[in-house]
C-alpha cells in the first residue's frame, strides 16, 4: 500500500560511530555520522552527563538493532529513540556494511548461539536480502523457540516477499508468545490489509493503539483501512489524531487530505496537502493528490503544474502521466495528451485507464477508429472497465462512417457499461437510449431517454439536445449520426 504505511524493515532509526572499532585512523568521527551501524549486544546502555556531580549516568538502554548517529564525540555517539536521547559506546556497534561478515564469523565460532542468526537476519533484510533473512530467522526460532521477535521479524520479511499468509501465520504465532506487543499487532493487520481483509485489520490495528495510544503508524493505517472501506469520516478522525501526536506527520497529512477529497472537502484536502509539501516539498503523493483535486475542481493549468513537479521525481509512474494527460485533454491540448497516455501505456501496457482517457481523446479529435481500437485495448486487460464499454458505444451509435456503426454491438455495450457502474450514469442512460432507437426499440429508448432527462445529475447544459432527441424519438425518427457530439467526457 503505497498510500499504506508497512513496516518491512525493523530499525533504520539510530546509529553511531567511532575509529577505534571500525579500523579507521586518523578518520574523522564526523564521517560517520548519518551512516547506519549494527548493536553487537542484545541491550545497549544510553548515557547522558550530570554536570552537578560531574559524571555520566545511564539514563536508559535500547534495544533496536540497527542504529544511526546524530552526532559523534570521542568514542560516544549521540543518539535519539524512543524518547531517549544521548550517548552510546562506539565499543557496542559494528557498521552495517561490516556487521554480514562478523556476525557470520560468530556464527562459525558457536553456531549454538541464536543471536549472531538473529543479528545477521536483520542485516539481510535491511539490505533487501529477505531469502536470507528467512533462513536465519528461521535457525533463531529452530534454536530458540520461544522468541518471539523471530517470528514477527520472519513475518515482516514474508510480507516484503508478498506472501501474506506466511507473515499472517508468523505474526499470530508471535501474539500467542506475547499478546502485549502493539508492534506486532501492527504488522498482523498490514497482513491482513494486504489480504483484503480489512474487518481484521482494522481489529488489530485497535489492538495496536489500545497497547500503544501514541501509536501514530498504527492510527495511520486504521485509517487507510477505514478509507479503502469508504468509511471516510472514521478514516479523517484516526489521521486527525496523528496529527494531534505529530502535527508535523507528513503521512497523516497526505492521507487526511486523500479522505477530505473523498467527502468533497476540497478546500481542507487542500489546505493539508499543501502544509504536507511545506514539511516535504517534494512529497509525490501530496503533488499528485492536489493535482487530482485541482482537476476535480477544473484548476486544469494548476493540476499540470503538480503533475510536471512530480514526474521528475518518480518518472516510472505510468498513473502520473495519465493524470497529466487528462489534465491536458481537459485544456482541449489533445497532441499534449495523446503523448502523455502513450507514455503511461508503455510504462504499464496492461494499464486500462490510460487507453480508456487516449480512447475519449481521440473521440474528441473525431478519430473514432483509434478510438475503438483502445476501447477495445482496455477491455481485453480490464473487463470490468465500464467507461471502456461506453466509449465503445459511443463511437458505434455516432460515427459518421457507417462502417463503424452498429447499433446492436452499441446497445449490449452501453448495457455492460451501465451494469458495470456503481451508480446510475444519466448521459450513459441517454446513450443506451439513442443505441436502443437506433436498433429499432423506441419504447424502450423514450423510457430511458425520460429518465436521463429528469435525473438531476444530468447536466442541464445538454437537456435542450436531449429533449429534441427525445421528441425524434416519439416520432419514431433517428438523430442524424453527423448531429451527436462524439465527445466523452467523464
Amino acid at each position: 500500500m503505497k498510500l499504506f504505511r508497512s513496516l518491512v524493515a525493523l530499525g533504520c532509526l539510530l546509529a553511531f560511530c567511532g575509529k577505534n572499532l571500525f579500523g579507521q585512523a586518523g578518520q574523522s568521527k564526523q564521517s560517520w555520522v548519518g551512516k547506519l551501524f549494527v548493536t553487537l549486544k542484545p541491550v545497549v546502555e544510553v548515557r547522558v552527563l550530570n554536570e552537578k556531580e560531574n559524571r555520566d549516568v545511564v539514563l536508559g538502554k535500547v534495544t533496536e538493532p540497527i542504529l544511526k548517529a546524530a552526532a559523534a564525540e570521542g568514542d560516544f555517539l549521540w543518539v535519539t529513540m524512543a524518547g531517549l536521547q544521548g550517548w552510546i559506546s562506539t565499543s557496542d556497534v559494528i557498521p552495517l556494511d561490516d556487521a554480514a561478515a562478523f556476525f557470520s564469523e560468530k556464527i562459525r565460532t558457536d553456531p549454538m548461539d541464536a543471536f549472531p542468526y538473529f543479528q545477521r537476519a536483520l542485516v539481510w533484510q535491511r539490505q533487501g536480502d529477505y531469502d536470507n533473512a528467512i533462513k536465519d530467522f528461521s535457525e533463531v526460532i529452530r534454536l530458540d523457540v520461544e522468541n518471539d521477535a523471530a517470528f514477527t521479524n520472519r513475518g515482516i520479511a514474508w510480507i516484503a516477499k508478498k506472501d501474506y499468509e506466511k507473515a499472517l501465520a508468523d505474526f499470530s504465532h508471535a501474539i500467542q508468545m506475547n499478546p502485549k506487543d502493539a508492534w506486532t499487532f501492527y504488522n498482523r493487520g498490514d497482513a491482513y490489509f494486504h489480504l483484503k481483509k480489512y474487518d481484521q485489520a482494522v481489529t488489530d490495528f485497535s489492538q495496536a493503539i489500545q497497547l500503544n495510544p501514541k501509536y501514530t503508524w498504527a492510527y495511520n493505517n486504521r485509517g487507510y483501512t477505514w478509507y479503502v472501506l469508504k468509511q471516510y469520516r472514521k478514516a479523517v478522525d484516526d489521521f486527525s489524531e496523528v496529527l494531534r501526536l505529530d502535527g508535523q506527520d507528513v503521512f497523516g497529512l497526505v492521507n487526511r487530505g486523500l479522505a477530505w477529497s473523498a467527502l468533497k472537502e476540497y478546500d481542507q484536502a487542500l489546505g493539508d496537502f499543501q502544509k504536507a509539501l511545506v514539511l516535504d516539498p517534494e512529497n509525490v503523493r501530496a503533488l499528485k493528490n492536489r493535482g487530482l483535486v485541482y482537476l476535480s475542481q477544473g484548476q486544469f493549468a494548476r493540476a499540470v503544474e503538480d503533475f510536471n513537479k512530480a514526474i521528475p521525481l518518480r518518472p516510472k509512474d505510468a498513473e502520473l502521466f495519465d493524470q497529466r494527460g487528462r489534465a491536458w485533454f481537459k485544456l482541449k491540448k489533445y497532441d499534449q495528451a495523446l503523448l502523455d497516455f502513450a507514455e503511461a501505456i508503455r510504462l504499464k501496457p496492461k494499464f486500462a485507464p490510460a487507453y480508456v482517457h487516449r480512447g475519449q481523446t481521440w473521440l474528441a479529435m473525431k478519430e473514432p477508429a483509434h478510438a475503438l481500437k483502445d476501447f477495445n485495448s482496455a477491455i481485453y486487460h480490464d473487463p470490468q472497465e465500464a467507461r471502456a464499454y461506453i466509449g465503445r458505444a459511443r463511437v458505434w451509435t455516432s460515427a459518421t462512417n457507417s462502417k463503424l456503426r452498429n447499433p446492436q454491438k452499441a446497445v449490449e455495450s452501453a448495457k455492460r457499461a451501465c451494469e458495470l457502474s456503481s451508480r446510475q450514469n444519466p448521459e450513459w442512460l441517454d446513450l443506451l437510449a439513442l443505441a436502443l432507437a437506433q436498433a429499432g426499440q423506441f419504447d424502450e429508448a423514450i423510457r430511458l431517454a425520460s429518465q436521463a432527462l429528469h435525473s438531476p445529475d444530468f447536466p442541464k447544459e445538454k437537456s435542450a439536445s436531449l429533449r429534441q432527441r427525445l421528441r425524434l424519438f416519439q416520432e419514431g425518427r433517428l438523430p442524424p449520426p453527423g448531429s451527436i457530439n462524439m465527445t466523452l467526457e467523464e
